[in-house]
């Protein structure tokens, strides 16, 4: 007579309910790891230039260039005395104002002065020169002068001064003889100092 086996059955202790959870889960659970924030690449942009450092900076500029280029930049009509200086000083006025400028040496000299006129020009602008004062006009009444014409000592300068004051535009031939100028100087009425007639004057 065979005996019948008994099935076992699972027993729900919490032993068991441990050892087979020990059993089955070897690995232990991941921690999420606080993600960092990606370091930005940062550049160190140097502050702007205030008004005076830039003054500053232009009238060390100019402090700094050959004494003849400054004088010529400097006059209150710089624009027509570029015409006295070369390519090559043009060159070293810009340079010397902007390192990094494209202008070359072998460049044109009209090139060379347009890149003066917009970018260099306006920085010296400020410390120019004052032009000179203009002096009115002088007439036939304003003028004043203080030599005898019939002068031993007179000479040719002082009358042909007087004669050009007189009347800036009359063209006096070189060489004119002293005889030939006092009759200019009297002709324009420069001055009423009684002058002595001379047989050539005619009758007055």
């Amino acid at each position: 007579m065979t005996r019948s086996k008994k099935k076992s059955t699972p027993t729900n202790s919490p032993n068991s309910h441990d050892q087979n959870n020990a059993t089955t889960s070897t690995s232990k659970p991941t921690i999420p790891e606080k993600q960092q924030p990606k370091s930005e690449t940062t550049f160190d942009i140097p502050p702007k230039l205030s008004t005076s450092d830039n003054s500053n900076n232009v009238y060390f500029k100019i402090e700094t260039l050959d004494d003849k280029l400054r004088t010529i930049i400097l006059q209150h009509d710089a624009e027509q005395k570029l015409q006295e200086i070369t390519c090559l000083q043009m060159y070293q006025i810009l340079v010397h104002f902007n390192p990094a400028t494209k202008s070359r040496p072998y460049h044109k000299k009209a090139l060379l002065t347009n890149n003066f006129l917009a970018n260099v020009l306006p920085l010296v602008r400020p410390y120019a020169l004052p032009a000179p004062t203009t002096q009115p006009m002088q007439t036939k009444q304003s003028i004043d002068n203080d030599f005898d014409p019939l002068s031993r000592k007179t000479t040719k300068q002082q009358l042909t001064s007087a004669i050009r004051n007189a009347n800036p535009k009359f063209t006096i031939a070189p060489g004119s003889r002293t005889d030939s100028l006092l009759i200019l100087y009297k002709a324009f009425g420069i001055k009423t100092y009684p002058l002595q007639q001379l047989p050539s004057w005619g009758p007055t």
